[in-house]
């Protein structure tokens, strides 16, 4: 594979910005999407090509076919403009929701929760950079009285077969297990009552962790997440996933070890 050059990134550059540009003024706008008190003028090309919600809105047999125009009833406009922001310019702010009145880390750490759920209308891009930025932001928040309501959003807002931020807030809390579930816990333990597949999912996470960092090496598999033991390593040159049954040499697994903290 060729290396990048100095022209190359100079064209991805402008490629960028000029689309910054197009988002920001709506220029040769051909479809208008609107949610709450905003209307957001947009490029088919740009946004029907990363989602097939929209795709299928503006081309199937829909009134907003006809009309150019789609219309998000349910959804919050702050994370609908999140969301096409990350479609044009590859990265989203935090903005204040309808449920909110200022800026906290509480409030990010949701944000980024429901920018991954709009993820779900086809925008999968959108849903990588929420999981990336969600995950940064609860790894300091695991102990504070707002991660049982970003689990219990998590799984609220997500399929059961969607495991992006799931497999986060799992694993984080086995790994912090005997802190959240102390008897003075009461937040934590409601919400564990209240949310069956988390209880489930924690339970399997738990049953991995007694020999974890103990007597054998442990593994996170990066394609998907699952922390894992072996062990005797002796005589085997290379192993799977014991979930998603991914095949890789020892020396290869090895940049995969796991550290509970």
């Amino acid at each position: 594979m060729s290396k990048r050059t100095a022209d190359d990134i100079d064209s991805t550059s402008a490629l960028k910005s000029g689309l910054a540009v197009l988002f920001k003024d709506g220029q040769y706008s051909d479809l208008i999407i609107h949610c709450g008190d905003d209307r957001h003028k947009v490029h088919k090309g740009a946004v029907c090509a990363q989602s097939s919600f929209f795709d299928t809105a503006r081309n199937g047999d829909f009134d907003e076919a006809r009309s150019g125009l789609v219309t998000l009833h349910a959804d919050d406009p702050a994370v609908v403009s999140a969301m096409l922001s990350h479609m044009y310019t590859f990265d989203y702010e935090v903005k204040l929701t309808d449920n909110d009145t200022t800026e906290t880390e509480t409030h990010r750490l949701l944000f980024h929760a429901n920018v991954y759920a709009m993820g779900e209308k086809g925008a999968h891009s959108v849903k990588d950079a929420a999981r990336k930025k969600f995950r940064e932001a609860v790894q300091s928040q695991w102990s504070e009285a707002i991660f049982p309501d970003a689990v219990k959003l998590v799984y609220e807002t997500t399929p059961q077969n969607d495991r992006g931020l799931r497999n986060v807030v799992t694993k984080l809390a086995a790994g912090h297990a005997r802190e959240l579930l102390t008897a003075d816990n009461d937040r934590f333990r409601t919400m564990m009552g209240q949310v069956a597949d988390f209880g489930r999912d924690l339970s399997m996470e738990l049953a991995f962790l007694p020999q974890v960092g103990k007597d054998y090496p442990a593994y996170e598999c990066p394609m998907c997440e699952r922390v894992f033991t072996l062990k005797d390593q002796s005589n085997v040159g290379k192993f799977h996933c014991p979930e998603c049954n991914r095949l890789r040499w020892v020396n290869q697994w090895e940049k995969y070890r796991y550290i509970f903290e």
